[in-house]
């Protein structure tokens, strides 16, 4: 069942504050405010949730399941970075760290599959090999799922993975009327990776206050306007 953008909140809330690892899955149609709610959630209630890590990835463009997991080892950083834009001082401190961690989880693997192998073997060991090795207690948004090209079951396999495995948390974000034939197959594991699901339904005057905020001028005219029409989308108010 759809519901409006305030009666979601809460939901939202108790996920993020919440000490277990779950999946959400935030569905609705483009413009509907999927990506707007979750983040003034997260911006209002970070400081609750009990992880220290924050990895936001947009899936538009992504094409293989590698790509996802590279793209969310290089994604990941310290949670107050999702409240604001880190100094040049702060990301200066922080590479040296992330160049450590990758440093140290490839002399582990390299370590172990040695000694599988024998130490005259030689081993390669890729990013997007450990990129979830690194993504342990970790706040996860995957956003646009929609508009990913990795198989919707593959895409599954890592949230899941995310979940069981490396104590994450992890948040979907798409227009399920848009997945197209990855409908099926979504539906098929769904129950088994998804723990909670908020359909968003914005209402006209959820999608008005959004866009026009106090203190916008001519905010009372236009008010009646987009309630006669009305107008959900706040992609399409925010263009006129």
């Amino acid at each position: 069942m759809k519901v409006p953008i305030e009666a979601s909140r809460q939901q939202i809330q108790e996920f993020l504050t919440s000490p277990r690892s779950r999946t959400l899955a935030i569905t609705g149609e483009w413009g509907s405010g999927k990506t707007y709610l979750w983040n003034q959630v997260l911006y209002q209630h970070l400081q609750d949730c009990d992880l220290d890590q924050y990895a936001y990835v947009s899936c538009f463009g992504i094409q293989t399941a590698p790509d996802l997991r590279t793209a969310l080892f290089l994604r990941t950083a310290p949670k107050r970075w999702a409240l604001r834009e880190p100094s040049w001082i702060e990301v200066n401190l922080y590479w040296p760290e992330l160049k450590g961690r990758a440093a140290r989880l490839v002399g582990r693997v390299t370590n172990l599959v040695g000694k599988a192998l024998g130490r005259s073997q030689q081993v390669a060991v890729s990013l997007e090999a450990l990129a979830t090795l690194a993504l342990k207690n970790t706040l996860v948004c995957l956003d646009d799922v929609e508009r990913s090209s990795v198989p919707i079951d593959q895409l599954l396999g890592i949230v899941s993975e995310l979940k069981e495995k490396r104590g994450c948390r992890i948040v979907l974000i798409f227009n399920d009327q848009a997945m197209g034939e990855r409908s099926a197959m979504y539906a098929q594991y769904q129950e088994k990776v998804v723990d909670l699901e908020v359909r968003l339904r914005t209402t006209p005057s959820e999608a008005f206050d959004i866009v026009f905020r106090d203190g916008y001028r001519s905010k009372a005219e236009l008010a009646p306007l987009v309630s006669s029409l009305g107008a959900t989308n706040i992609r399409v108010l925010r263009q006129h």
